[in-house]
């Protein structure tokens, strides 16, 4: 989280987050195995050992374990709203769309503001883009 918050203040020194909503991206986790696979060969993704041993400590029960990781991505999305310029998340349940609900509900995440999406799109229109990426899918705001 701290490697976050460091690029989240060199944003906001740029002045990024007045022109352009910035999301984190937060993934659960199933499992202490798979922790470690994304700690360890996933470029950019940054996941504590605290991470890995509270997945460890779930045990062996999946019903467990994935408890544990829905547990833990909310807290994540807790702190991540605590970093100043963050405008929401993107969930990314990595082949575990059915945990979406219960961390939505968890972190109390409300769908993005259509709006404020058809304004983005415009923004990338307006720079080139064609913005058409944004209607595909959805995002939540903190």
């Amino acid at each position: 989280m701290e490697r976050f918050a460091s690029f989240m203040e060199r944003v906001r020194d740029l002045g990024i987050d007045r022109v352009a909503p910035v999301l984190a991206g937060v993934a659960p986790v199933r499992s202490a195995k798979a922790a470690r696979y994304m700690r360890d060969h996933v470029p950019g993704l940054e996941v504590p050992e605290e991470i890995v041993r509270r997945m460890e400590q779930a045990g062996a029960e999946r019903a467990c374990r994935e408890a544990e990781g829905i547990r833990i991505c909310v807290e994540v999305i807790d702190r991540v709203r605590e970093i100043p310029g963050v405008a929401g998340v993107h969930l990314m349940p990595i082949h575990w769309e059915e945990a979406v609900e219960a961390i939505s509900e968890g972190a109390r995440l409300r769908p993005a503001h259509a709006a404020g999406t058809a304004a983005v799109a415009a923004a990338l229109r307006g720079a080139g883009g064609d913005g058409g990426a944004l209607h595909d899918h959805r995002e939540h705001s903190a």
